[in-house]
C-alpha cells in the first residue's frame, strides 16, 4: 500500500510491458512491470507529482509536479532531456512530435524534441488535458475552477474547453463543474466527468451531450469522476467516482464499465479508482487510488 498520498496518475506504455504512475507521497514517477507488478524504476521530481504521460514509442515519460515543473525523462537511463516551468498537466501527442501541457492559466503545444513552444492559448486547463489518439483537438478542464473544500464536500471542477491542436484556436467550451475529460479513440467523441458522479459522452466537434451515465443518482455530495478511459477499439468506456473527504481512506470508490454507443451500464465494482488506464490491447484495466497500490484487473471480469 502506498499510504494516503499514493498514485495520482497512471498511464500504460505502448508496448504493454510497463505501466507508469505519479506519486504524491515521495515526489516520484514509478515504472512497474505489467507482467508481475514489480517496481522497475523510479524517477525523481521536485514536488508532488500531478500528471504523467508516455511518448508513443515508449522511450520517454513526461511528468508534471505541484511546483509547476514539466520534465521529459528517458525511461531507460532516467536522464532528464528537458525541463520547463509553469506546468500542471501534460498529454503526449499521438505522433510523438508534440506535447501538450497546461499551467499558469494557459495551454501550450510544445516541440517534443526540445520543449520549445509552438503555440499558446489563453485558456485555463489546470485540472487536466488530453490530446487523444487522433491528434486533432486538445481537450482540457479549467477556467472558473470551483475549489475543493474537503471538510464540507463542496465540489471540484471547471469548464471543458476544446482547442484545435494545430493552432490552439478554441473549438468550443462547455461551462460547468467538471473534474475529468478523455478523448475517444476515433476522435468523434469525448467523455467528461463532473463533481456529482455523472459521466457524459459528447460530440467532439461542438460538445453536444449524447448521453449521461449517473454513477451516484440524486447525490448532493461531492463525488467527482476522477478517472475516465476508453477501450482502444471504442468498445467500452470505464469511469471511476470517489467521494471526497478529508481522510481519503474514508472514501468509497466505484468503477463503472459502460457501452459507449448508448451509455448502458455493464457493471459497477468497488475496486479503487482515482485513476484508470487500459492496456494497449484492451484486455486489462489498471486502477490506482490514494489509498491503494496500483492494481491490474481483467477488463471483462464479473461478466459470466
Amino acid at each position: 500500500s502506498s499510504g494516503v498520498f499514493g498514485p495520482v496518475s497512471i498511464e500504460a506504455g505502448p508496448n504493454n510491458e510497463f505501466v507508469y504512475t505519479g506519486y504524491s507521497a515521495d515526489n516520484t514517477v514509478r515504472k512497474f512491470s505489467v507482467a508481475d507488478g514489480s517496481l522497475e524504476q523510479e524517477y525523481g521530481m521536485t514536488n508532488n507529482v500531478s500528471d504523467v504521460s508516455v511518448s508513443p514509442d515508449g522511450n520517454f515519460v513526461y511528468a508534471t509536479d505541484d511546483s509547476g515543473i514539466l520534465r521529459k525523462i528517458n525511461v531507460s537511463s532516467g536522464n532528464v532531456k528537458w525541463e520547463i516551468s509553469n506546468s500542471s498537466h501534460v498529454s503526449a501527442g499521438p505522433d510523438g512530435n508534440f506535447v501538450y501541457k497546461s499551467g499558469n492559466g494557459n495551454a501550450k503545444r510544445l516541440d517534443a524534441e526540445d520543449g520549445s513552444t509552438q503555440w499558446t492559448a489563453s485558456v485555463g486547463m489546470g485540472l487536466g488535458i488530453d490530446i487523444g489518439s487522433t491528434g486533432n483537438f486538445v481537450f482540457g478542464i479549467g477556467g472558473n475552477v470551483t475549489a475543493l473544500n474537503a471538510l464540507n464536500g463542496i465540489g471540484i471542477g471547471g469548464n471543458v474547453t476544446a482547442l484545435n491542436a494545430l493552432n490552439g484556436n478554441q473549438q468550443f467550451q462547455n461551462s460547468g463543474n467538471f473534474a475529468s475529460v478523455r478523448a475517444g479513440p476515433n476522435g468523434d467523441f469525448l467523455y467528461t466527468g463532473d463533481s456529482k458522479a455523472k459521466l457524459r459522452k459528447r460530440d467532439a466537434s461542438d460538445g453536444t451531450v449524447v448521453w449521461v451515465s449517473d454513477l451516484k443518482p440524486n447525490t448532493s455530495e461531492s463525488i467527482p469522476i476522477e478517472g475516465i478511459v476508453v477501450g482502444p477499439k471504442n468498445n467500452y468506456v470505464y469511469a471511476s467516482a470517489r467521494k471526497i473527504q478529508f481522510v481519503a481512506s474514508f472514501s468509497t470508490p466505484k468503477v463503472r464499465k459502460i457501452i459507449p454507443e448508448n451509455g448502458t451500464k455493464v457493471w459497477d465494482e468497488n475496486i479503487g479508482g482515482r485513476s484508470l488506464e487500459i492496456s494497449p490491447g484492451g484486455s486489462f484495466l489498471y486502477v490506482s487510488d490514494r489509498v491503494e497500490p496500483v492494481s491490474k484487473f481483467t477488463a471483462h471480469f464479473n461478466e459470466g
